[in-house]
Formats: C-alpha cells, structure tokens, sequence
C-alpha cells in the first residue's frame, strides 16, 4: 500500500531501533549454583570469622555458626542432594554484596533442609532480606516442606520466586524455627544486574514517530 513512500522506511527504521534499544536495556541474569567452588569449602566453624566466597561477581559472608559448600558426593549421605554443589548453614545467615556495589535483584533460589535424619536441627522457615540503597528493607518468608532423603528419592529442594526484590545492594538469608538448630541448604540464587534499564533512545522514538506521521499523511491524502 505504501511502497514508495519514505515514511514507511522510517518507521521500519524506528520499530528496529527501538527493539534493539529494549533487547540491549533488558536486564542481565546471573545464576550462582556454587559448582565453581570446590565441594568441602568452609566459610566459617564453629562460630569463628570465616573467609567470604567470591563467585559470579558477587561477594558471599557467613555469621553464625558453621558453614560451607557441600555435596553428597563428597560421601556424606547426611546433606540433601540435587546432584550439585550447594551451600548450607547451621544457625547462619548469608549476605550476597556485588563485587562493584552495584544494584542487584533477586529472581529465585532453591533452598532444602540440612541433615539427613534430624529434623529437630531443621529450619522450618527461610527468610529473605533485600536492603535498598537508602537501608530500608523488603522481606519475604519461605516454608521449607521437610522432604529431605538425600541421593535418589523425592526432590530435596524446593524452588523459591520472589516479588520486589529489585535494585536492592545487599541480600540477607536465613533459617528460623527450628528444634534445637536451624539449619538449610541453598543454591541456583538467580540474580538480575540493575546497570541498565529498559528504556527507549530517544533517536529510536524520533524515527519511530516520524514513520508514523508519514503513513498517517498518506492515508489521509488517499482518503481525501
């Protein structure tokens, strides 16, 4: 209908534009499954200051207890299992920082219990922490379903998705409500950069809204 009209190359040229403009904004994921981090790793035992994981551009310290990378292969058939890496805490709370203290958001995580057998050191519950910029909060609570039979079996974990956990520059996980301990496992923490936004050029809008008045012309001009 509009062959030879330039217009409908301009807005051709604006709709390309403003694809490619929101493709290149589109947040980046970052999955952390701890498989990069040998099996057997201490952050910290026995209540002593621990070393931080460093993984995936992101910073990992422990407070608590005792904590680690494990897996079921390494021989210990007390930790749930999903046939990878992950990290577990007894009485620990994660905080995950980027490396450039950049803002961040949280997509999901897999969390499980911890010990096979013992479901009074168990946490019932994970908590969820998100600190923005300006140190207000967002929480969010978890209930773990107590299925943990190590190798083989029913699932160990369960996958956790989250709501408002954007642009915070700082995430804070622990296990609550257990007996005697409060022990749990995580791993694939999905992370989204916050660097760039999903907003239009304006030189995309300019081409997209010059095609536009074009074809509007001629269709008037047709019409007339």
């Amino acid at each position: 209908m509009f062959k030879n009209f330039p217009g409908k190359h301009l807005f051709k040229a604006g709709v390309t534009a403003l694809s490619l403009t929101m493709v290149m904004g589109q947040a980046s994921a970052t999955t952390i499954d701890f498989n990069a981090i040998p099996s057997g790793t201490i952050l910290q035992q026995s209540g002593l200051p621990g070393t931080p994981l460093v993984t995936n551009g992101f910073q990992i310290t422990a407070a608590g207890f005792s904590s680690g990378v494990g897996n079921t292969n390494s021989g210990n058939p007390a930790l749930p299992d999903n046939g990878t890496n992950f990290l577990f805490g007894s009485n620990t709370q994660f905080t995950f920082t980027a490396l450039d203290a950049s803002p961040f958001s949280l997509s999901s995580f897999d969390a499980a219990e911890f010990q096979l057998g013992r479901t009074d050191t168990f946490a019932s519950e994970i908590r969820v922490t998100g600190v923005f910029g300006d140190f207000s909060t967002v929480v969010q609570f978890f209930d773990l379903d107590f299925i943990h039979d190590g190798p083989g079996g029913e699932e160990d974990f369960q996958t956790f998705f989250t709501s408002g956990f954007d642009d915070i520059v700082a995430l804070r996980i622990v296990g609550l409500n257990g007996v005697r301990a409060r022990n749990y496992s995580l791993d694939n923490i999905v992370f989204a950069s916050e660097g760039t936004a999903s907003v239009p050029e304006p030189g995309a809008l300019a081409l997209l809204s010059l095609g536009l008045l074009g074809l509007g012309a001629v269709r008037r001009k047709r019409t007339s």
